[in-house]
C-alpha cells in the first residue's frame, strides 16, 4: 500500500512538474497581459456586446428581450458571460461603454463583486453575475430588508493533495 502511495506520488510530481514546464515554456510567454486593465481581473473593452470585434462568444437566440429589460451587472471575471448574454437576447444599443467605463444609461454594468451586491441591494441593478457573497455583502442586504436569490449557473471544484507523511485532522 505504502508503495502504490508512493508510485502515485512520484507520477503526480512528474506531472505537476511537466505541466509547469509547458507553461513556463510555451504558454506563459504568449499571455497577452494588455488583458488585465487596472481595477480589473480583465480588460472589459475586450467583451463589450453589440461590438464586431469583441471577443465574447456570439450566438443567435430565439429569445429576443425588447422591454422591461433587466439591468445587468456582477464580477468583471464574468462580463464575458453576461456581455455575451446581453449581445444575443437585448437590442443593440442597450450598453454604452465610453472612456474606459460603462455609462449611467448603460443596461450593463461591470461594478465588481462588491459594487454589484451593493447595486443589487440599492435597487440599482436586477441581476448580478458573482460568486456567492462575502458575510458583509449579505449582512448589507439582511440589514437593508432585502433577500437575495441565488441561481447557480457553474461550479467550481478544489482538489487538495498532501503527502501521505503530512498528517491531517479532520
Amino acid at each position: 500500500m505504502n508503495r502504490q502511495i508512493i508510485i502515485l506520488s512520484a507520477l503526480l510530481a512528474f506531472f505537476i512538474a511537466f505541466n509547469y514546464g509547458i507553461y513556463s515554456v510555451f504558454t506563459y510567454r504568449y499571455i497577452d497581459r494588455s488583458d488585465f486593465a487596472a481595477g480589473h481581473s480583465i480588460n472589459p473593452e475586450k467583451y463589450l456586446p453589440f461590438y464586431e470585434n469583441s471577443q465574447i462568444v456570439k450566438f443567435n437566440s430565439e429569445l429576443t428581450l425588447t422591454e422591461n429589460l433587466p439591468r445587468l451587472d456582477g464580477a468583471t471575471a464574468f462580463l464575458p458571460v453576461y456581455s455575451a448574454f446581453m449581445n444575443a437576447i437585448y437590442p443593440s444599443g442597450s450598453s454604452n461603454y465610453q472612456n474606459g467605463n460603462f455609462t449611467v444609461d448603460s443596461l450593463l454594468q461591470c461594478r465588481q463583486t462588491g459594487g454589484a451586491y451593493r447595486a443589487i441591494v440599492d435597487g440599482e441593478t436586477d441581476i448580478i453575475f458573482v460568486f456567492g457573497p462575502s458575510a458583509e455583502q449579505a449582512k448589507y442586504a439582511a440589514d437593508n430588508d432585502v433577500e437575495l436569490v441565488y441561481v447557480p449557473i457553474g461550479v467550481e471544484a478544489f482538489v487538495f493533495v498532501v503527502s501521505a507523511n503530512n498528517v491531517v485532522t479532520a
